[in-house]
């Protein structure tokens, strides 16, 4: 996985990424191979752990990791595809509820991500994978906010993460 200040080769990124999947936790694994299986069918991609720079409402109690993924080589930057790993702790009041809905705020364009989220998430913790198409350059330029909810139609707010900064 990557640093903030580092810029690998492609051939890099690939050691990388196999070394990534080879280490992650056997809990987490299942979820890391949904991430990367989804990822590798466009071609190289880039990896960025990011959990310790993402800001948490109160309703989340830990933010175990967030990871983004994004194509390195979009035929379209303005639609880049990029999937976001998270796994988090809500609070009591929110914690058995699915999350239904992702929104991805980038400077001030609202992007609805797909989610999935594996069967075996039970209770508190929540283990979701979020996908969608968004424009790269705002992506890496700007901190962004990612919404979710619950509830038929997203209609229940569960957690906002924001100064997201995928590089």
């Amino acid at each position: 996985m990557h640093d903030e200040g580092s810029n690998p080769g492609p051939s890099r990124i690939l050691i990388e990424q196999a070394q990534a999947i080879q280490e992650c936790p056997r809990q987490q694994g299942s979820l890391t191979l949904e991430a990367f299986s989804r990822m590798a069918i466009g071609g190289v991609f880039s990896v960025w752990h990011i959990t310790g720079s993402v800001t948490k409402s109160p309703e989340v109690q830990a933010l175990r990791s967030f990871i983004g993924y994004h194509s390195t080589r979009p035929s379209d930057s303005s639609q880049t595809h990029v999937l976001l790993q998270v796994e988090l702790t809500l609070s009591a009041a929110n914690g058995s509820q699915r999350v239904t809905m992702a929104k991805l705020v980038v400077h001030r364009k609202t992007y609805t991500l797909q989610v999935w989220q594996p069967p075996a998430s039970e209770g508190e913790e929540h283990r979701l994978l979020l996908e969608g198409f968004v424009d790269i350059h705002n992506l890496q330029s700007t901190p962004h906010k990612l919404t979710l909810s619950g509830g038929e139609q997203g209609s229940v707010k569960m957690a906002i993460l924001e100064n997201i900064m995928i590089r």
